[in-house]
C-alpha cells in the first residue's frame, strides 16, 4: 500500500472519529447558556444566533420582554473558560430582556469601543471607564472582535461597589443573521467601602440583532448574586436586574439619538 493510500485512509478514518457538534438549542434559556458557554467558538455561534432570532421574532414584543424572564443558574461547564469567584453557582439569580432598537447595528457597535461608557445608565453608574484592545476599525466596519476591561462603580439601592468587569464582543455572521454577541463575567468578589455589600459574582451575554427593517434587536441575559447588609427579597432583586437592563437599552437610544443630532 503507497504512503499516499494509507495518507487518505487516515484522514478518512480520523474524519469519521471526530466528535459530532451538538446541535444548538432553540429555547431561549438554553441558549443563553450555549452562547456564553461557546463565545469563543466562532463555529458553535452563527447556529446560536439563527436560533435566538427566531425565539425573539415571536417574543420581543411580548410585555415579558421588558418585565423579565426569570433563567435558572448557569452550571458549571457553561462557565469553565472564565476565570471567576470559587462560589456556588446555584446562588445565582438570573434574569432576561428584550427590546428593538431604531437605530442600525453599526451605529451600536460605535458605542461599544468609547472609553466612557457612563451614557449607558448616568443615574446608576458613579464611573464606567472602558480599556478596549483588538481592532477597533475592523470592529467598527462589522467584523472581529474586541475585548474590553471596565472600571466600574454602580449605585443601587443606596449602595455604592466599585468592581472590575471582563466583558468581550464578536460580531457573529450566518446566512440569515448579522449580530454582535457579547460576553461578560467578574473574576473577583467587590464589595463596598466599609464591606457587607458585595457583588460576589456575575455573568451576562448581550446580543445586538440587526433586524431586516433597518433597526436592532437588542435582548441581554444577566446572571448575579448580591450579598447586602439589609437583607432583600429575591422578586425585588429580579426586578432590579429587569429594570436596570431596560435603562441601559432606554439610555443608550436616547445617547445615540443625541449622537445623531449633532451630525
Amino acid at each position: 500500500m503507497t504512503v499516499r493510500v494509507l495518507t487518505v485512509l487516515t484522514l478518512i478514518f480520523a474524519a469519521g472519529c471526530a466528535k459530532k457538534r451538538d446541535p444548538a438549542p432553540t429555547e431561549m434559556e438554553d441558549l443563553t447558556g450555549y452562547l456564553f458557554a461557546n463565545w469563543e467558538d466562532e463555529e458553535a455561534l452563527p447556529e446560536g444566533i439563527d436560533n435566538l432570532a427566531a425565539w425573539l421574532a415571536d417574543n420581543i414584543d411580548s410585555e415579558q420582554a421588558e418585565d423579565g424572564w426569570l433563567l435558572t443558574p448557569l452550571t458549571a461547564d457553561l462557565v469553565a473558560d472564565v476565570d471567576r469567584p470559587d462560589r456556588d453557582l446555584g446562588d445565582l439569580l438570573g434574569a432576561a430582556v428584550a427590546a428593538p432598537s431604531p437605530f442600525p447595528l453599526l451605529d451600536h457597535a460605535g458605542h461599544i469601543v468609547l472609553d466612557d461608557q457612563m451614557f449607558s445608565n448616568p443615574k446608576t453608574y458613579e464611573h464606567y471607564h472602558r480599556k478596549v484592545t483588538g481592532d477597533e476599525r475592523a470592529f467598527l466596519d462589522g467584523d472581529g472582535l474586541v475585548r474590553t476591561t471596565n472600571d466600574i462603580a454602580t449605585s443601587s439601592l443606596g449602595v455604592t461597589i466599585p468592581y472590575e468587569l471582563l466583558k468581550d464582543y464578536r460580531w457573529v455572521h450566518s446566512d440569515d443573521s448579522e449580530a454582535i454577541l457579547a460576553r461578560s463575567w467578574i473574576e473577583d468578589e467587590a464589595c463596598n467601602d466599609g464591606g457587607g455589600n458585595c457583588l460576589v459574582q456575575s455573568f451576562s451575554i448581550d446580543l445586538f440583532l440587526k433586524h431586516r427593517t433597518g433597526e436592532t434587536w437588542r435582548m441581554t441575559a444577566t446572571w448575579s448574586e448580591l450579598t447586602m447588609s439589609v437583607p432583600i427579597g429575591e422578586n425585588l432583586l429580579i426586578a432590579t436586574l429587569a429594570v436596570g437592563m431596560n435603562n441601559v437599552f432606554r439610555y443608550t437610544d436616547e445617547f445615540l439619538a443625541e449622537q445623531d443630532a449633532r451630525r
